[in-house]
């Protein structure tokens, strides 16, 4: 068998373990998640909750947040309190909620790295009504934010690989 037989066999090889194990590692992250329970505290505007999962350490909440009153909505955010099982206050998240007109909606996610949750608490609120609120963090919210280039992942493959990739090339 000649060695150019022998790369493409092994590459295949390659490949099929890396989506292999791929999917099993997805899945069993995507299983760690467990649903916790949404405490909404007001009635207007309605706030939907798509999903709100955690691990021990981190989690999200998916939403839906529809003016349902008769005036704009300006100036406003949701305050989302994580707590634990034992009542306490594990820390606080905002969402941005954009000016809404009577009966438009918006979907929102947060994501959040606190230890423990058990229950989220949504509040509405006034910008007025946070001190420093150019101090939070509003980044994580932003999907965007969190995604990674398959630019910066080939870069890093060349890096760690870079020599057999050139000395294989040679032969």
């Amino acid at each position: 068998m000649s060695w150019m037989k022998r790369l493409a066999k092994w590459l295949v090889i390659f490949i099929v373990c890396y989506i292999v194990v791929n999917i099993l590692t997805f899945n069993i992250i995507k299983s760690s998640y467990k649903t916790k329970e949404v405490d909404i505290n007001f009635d207007q505007p309605k706030v939907e909750i798509y999903e709100s999962k955690a691990t021990i350490t981190n989690g999200y909440v998916k939403g839906k947040i529809t003016n349902n009153t008769n005036e704009n909505l300006m100036n406003k955010i949701l305050r989302l309190d994580f707590i634990s099982p034992r009542g306490i206050l594990m820390g606080t998240k905002y969402v941005d909620i954009p000016n809404l007109e009577s009966g438009i909606g918006t979907d929102f996610m947060s994501q959040f790295n606190f230890d423990n949750v058990d229950k989220i608490d949504v509040s509405f609120m006034d910008k007025r009504d946070v001190r420093d609120l150019n101090k939070l963090d509003f980044s994580l919210d932003n999907l965007a934010n969190n995604k990674t280039s398959w630019k910066l992942i080939l870069l890093g493959v060349f890096i760690f690989f870079g020599k057999d990739i050139i000395a294989l090339s040679i032969l």
